[in-house]
């Protein structure tokens, strides 16, 4: 059960999230609520969240400095926020430090559902990651004694190693696609020289990695979109690129639409 916390000055506002979700339905449940940063820092230290649902304004510390002290605490650690301000250095911020949605009021169920289900998505990809190398781990470490391996154990097992190798990638790329980086910045990560990875991950995906970055910043722009009161210009800056004419021409080249054109449909 993925273990969540609801923190928001507003207690009415706690409350009104606790009941918008059928929580045991989506695999979830509310561990605690607290009204201002500090009381959040403390539940995180003493219960081992998952998730945090947290408001941008409150006593103590805000939501973004409590979300920034809170990673020091578990770097895995997920977090959505609600917020009525809709600024955006506020979403630029939150998006920084890898916070996966970014909410405004009035709540809207299906928007936090879905939000929800984006983050669960997440947290059961990373398990399954760390799941695969930890038996990977066990095998090499089952298998020190062993003076000769079958050829075809050593190619199962680099296979294996590629492909958690090309999931990490991924994640990387998901967790900093709002930054400028490149094929050596992934590489160097996984621990892979940049042609090496270049010819791995097209294997592994299906497409470069150029393309697959271009992609997650077209998908995640496309939620951005539906934001109102986010300019163009800034949602272009918030999914990493600096020029708004570029992005306007990938985001037809992935969807077919302009940007002001897919708001108008889909907003």
């Amino acid at each position: 059960m993925i273990r969540v916390i609801i923190a928001d000055d507003e207690n009415r506002i706690c409350k009104l999230i606790m009941k918008l979700v059928d929580w045991e339905e989506i695999g979830m449940t509310v561990i605690g609520t607290a009204n201002n940063g500090v009381e959040t820092l403390e539940l995180i230290k003493s219960e081992s969240p998952d998730i945090v649902i947290t408001d941008i304004r409150m006593p103590g510390y805000d939501g973004l400095d409590m979300i920034e002290r809170a990673k020091k605490i578990d770097m895995d650690l997920e977090f959505i926020i609600i917020s009525g301000y809709s600024h955006f250095e506020y979403a630029k911020r939150a998006i920084g430090y890898g916070v996966k949605d970014y909410l405004l009021k009035p709540i809207n169920k299906e928007e936090l559902l879905d939000a929800l289900l984006r983050v669960k998505k997440s947290i059961l990809k990373k398990e399954s990651y760390m799941n695969l190398e930890n038996e990977y781990r066990d095998y090499l470490k089952n298998d020190m004694n062993t003076t000769k391996k079958p050829l075809v154990i050593l190619e199962h097992n680099s296979e294996n190693k590629n492909a958690l190798q090309i999931n990490q990638a991924k994640e990387y790329i998901e967790a900093n696609y709002m930054n400028s980086i490149t094929l050596e910045d992934v590489g160097a990560y996984i621990g892979f020289n940049p042609s090496y990875f270049s010819s791995i991950f097209k294997k592994e995906t299906g497409t470069s990695f150029v393309e697959y970055l271009s992609m997650v910043r077209i998908e995640k722009a496309k939620e951005l979109l539906k934001e109102p009161d986010l300019r163009i210009q800034d949602i272009s800056l918030m999914v990493g690129y600096n020029d708004v004419k570029y992005f306007s021409k990938l985001f037809i080249k992935h969807t077919g639409l302009k940007p002001k054109e897919y708001r108008k449909i889909f907003a």
